[in-house]
């Protein structure tokens, strides 16, 4: 019975947690956004379907 009472003390923590991580994540999203949309568009940060993408483009030297 005891263990039964501290495993869902334990779910219930780590479901906390989540809940913290998950909202922590989505307000990190909203800032990435506004990033990326506040700067030039040559910005190689993009958020595509909710992934962060970097694009990096080279430029070749002359020789």
């Amino acid at each position: 019975m005891a263990s039964d009472q501290q495993s869902e003390k334990i779910i219930r923590l780590l479901e906390e947690q989540l809940t913290v991580a998950n909202q922590q994540n989505q307000e990190l999203t909203k800032q990435i956004e506004s990033l990326s949309l506040t700067h030039h568009p040559s910005t190689p940060l993009r958020i595509q379907n909710g992934e962060i993408q970097i694009q990096y483009q080279y430029a070749r030297c002359p020789m």
